[in-house]
């Protein structure tokens, strides 16, 4: 159980001009006739300043530091008026817009921020290494110019760190964190982005936030040389409480998947590793199956067919909307790249297909498809894991990161042999055809 930590804010005699004849009492706020004019006045603050696992709860007010802010959203009656009180000097500077008037009681939601950049008069910008922490449910009376306000201040998220070795850089999905505040309302906008942390003696800096999924605790980690997933129980990264995650390493996974495991949904995407001797990235297990197109775009799936019938187009708005969501680098392969993971590691470049040197084991092509197309995973993978690259459905690529000239790789359930063969490209585009296998490179300066 945490300990609460109780302040009391009493304001002194409050330095207001008076009200004009067009100021309006409502409820027990008297607003002015300017809403963009801020009331001030001097504060007198005795509080503990707040931590996470009660590390400072013997702190004095001498504890605060000049540039500290608590933020207060005030609700009388139907009305809400919202300030921040300013630490400066020694002293409390407070402003807020809208007069309480004489005998106003009510609630009143403080917060205050650790790391938090102030936009505007009541818009503060958060980040991934902000500390919140707020009481929703405080209580304030105001009389004889005196305005008492009685408050827990407690943190709003766990904080998480990780250790490894220095100078190593890490992207971390599955954590959310908060990137805005509003205090005119009260409110927070989250981010569910990767975040990406650098270690310094032994660990990153703290993360602030909560598991992005609460029931099914999932974590990816990301370098530029390799990939990690673990699932993780609920009970750790708690409220108010820290804690710290040893980076898998290639000789100590510790109960770590190897690749990247997105869910979107109730969709799995699994993103595999390609690592040859002078590159690394992360390619998907499958062909873009209908199954996880729809998670994101929305209609009804038939499971497990590869999704064609779209123009390039889409799957350049599909890349860049999982680029945006995930903070993932997420990408078209280029050609090069594609036949990489086609190709497997060096034992297997040898053959022709994506697997095999017999293309009825590893794809469905004019011979053996019926002429139809499939299901995925219905063959065998590739050493990688790859699945269905040989055949099914032609699959979109750029010729090269910079250039993104569309070339379409591994030929289709209609193709001879010869269209299958991993050394096959095409500039034809038949989106009836057509697919993306989503590949992700991350690059860290």
């Amino acid at each position: 159980m945490k300990k609460s930590h109780l302040f009391a804010l009493g304001l002194g005699t409050l330095l207001l001009a008076s009200c004009s004849s067009q100021d309006e009492i409502a409820d027990g706020l008297l607003k002015p006739s300017d809403p963009t004019q801020p009331y001030t006045c001097r504060m007198l603050l005795t509080a503990d300043k707040p931590a996470f696992d009660d590390e400072a709860t013997a702190r004095s007010a001498a504890a605060w530091e000049d540039g500290d802010k608590i933020h207060l959203t005030f609700t009388v009656g139907t009305e809400t008026t919202y300030g921040d009180a300013v630490y400066a000097n020694e002293d409390w500077t407070v402003n807020y817009y809208g007069q309480l008037a004489d005998g106003a009681t009510g609630d009143v939601k403080a917060v205050y921020f650790e790391n938090a950049t102030t936009a505007d008069d009541h818009n503060v910008i958060l980040n991934k290494n902000t500390a919140v922490y707020e009481d929703l449910a405080g209580k304030y009376s105001f009389s004889d110019n005196t305005l008492s306000v009685t408050a827990a201040l407690t943190p709003k998220t766990g904080r998480m760190r990780f250790a490894g070795e220095d100078d190593e850089t890490i992207k971390v999905h599955g954590i959310a964190t908060y990137s805005s505040y509003d205090s005119a309302t009260g409110s927070y906008t989250k981010t569910q982005s990767a975040v990406t942390e650098t270690v310094t003696d032994g660990y990153t800096p703290y993360v602030y936030g909560e598991f992005e999924n609460a029931t099914a605790p999932r974590l990816i980690i990301i370098t530029s040389d390799w990939a990690y997933t673990r699932d993780f129980a609920t009970t750790i990264f708690k409220t108010g409480e820290s804690g710290y995650i040893t980076i898998p390493t290639l000789d100590s996974r510790n109960g770590w998947y190897n690749g990247a495991l997105f869910k979107f949904g109730d969709v799995e995407l699994k993103m595999l590793p390609i690592k040859t001797k002078t590159d690394f990235f992360l390619m998907a297990e499958t062909e873009t199956t209908e199954d996880l197109y729809c998670a994101l775009n929305g209609g009804k799936p038939t499971k497990g067919m590869p999704k064609v019938g779209i123009d390039r187009s889409n799957w350049i708005n599909l890349v860049s909307n999982l680029k945006t969501i995930t903070n993932v680098g997420f990408k078209v392969p280029t050609v090069a790249e594609w036949k990489t993971a086609a190709g497997g590691p060096t034992a297997e470049l040898t053959y022709t297909y994506s697997g095999s040197n017999t293309l009825s084991e590893v794809g469905w092509y004019a011979d053996n498809s019926g002429g139809t197309l499939h299901k995925v995973k219905l063959l065998a993978p590739n050493a990688f894991g790859m699945y269905d690259m040989s055949g099914n459905a032609e699959e979109y690529c750029y010729y090269t990161d910079s250039s993104s000239s569309s070339y379409y790789c591994g030929g289709y359930y209609d193709s001879s042999k010869a269209s299958c063969e991993i050394s096959y490209s095409s500039s034809y585009f038949y989106s009836s055809y057509c697919t993306l296998r989503l590949c992700i490179r991350e690059t860290f300066n």
